[in-house]
């Protein structure tokens, strides 16, 4: 996964969005076994970052979550553009992500669902989601929302 990908989806929903801000973010680092769910947060957000929740989840449950998110239509007064949702630009990103994200659980031998008590780098208002992925030798962390 590259975050050049991530950030070209966020300005394509940001693209003449109404009270409307997407962040993405991808973090890679070194693992080694002995960090927890918390050490690998904090190494990627700092100290501040407090797990709310976290739960394992399956493979299949990740992209669904994720497209879902970004595909969020809006509502009254905020949301993304109509014809970004709709572009052909749009859906080949979105298809370029999914690919991304099967290889990143392919290779992953644990996932789990996080959420942010503290610490978020964005507030989430409309939509959020959040993933960390590992393996034998890095943790990946996959997180976005959306703000008015």
């Amino acid at each position: 996964m590259k975050q050049e990908l991530l950030d070209l989806i966020a300005a394509q929903l940001n693209e003449n969005a109404v009270n409307y801000t997407v962040f993405l973010q991808f973090y890679e680092m070194p693992f080694t076994g002995a960090m927890d769910a918390q050490a690998l947060i904090h190494e990627a957000f700092g100290a501040n970052a407090v797990i709310g929740s976290k739960e394992e989840v399956q493979a299949e449950a990740v992209f669904p979550e994720v497209e879902e998110s970004l595909c969020y239509a809006g509502g009254d007064g905020a949301g993304p553009a109509d014809a970004v949702l709709r572009s052909e630009m749009f859906k080949k990103l979105i298809a370029e992500l999914r690919g991304d994200l099967t290889q990143l659980v392919a290779d992953s031998g644990k996932i789990e669902r996080f959420w942010l008590q503290d610490g978020h780098p964005a507030y989430p208002v409309f939509w959020d989601f959040a993933f960390l992925f590992q393996s034998d030798e890095k943790a990946t962390i996959v997180i976005g929302s959306s703000s008015d």
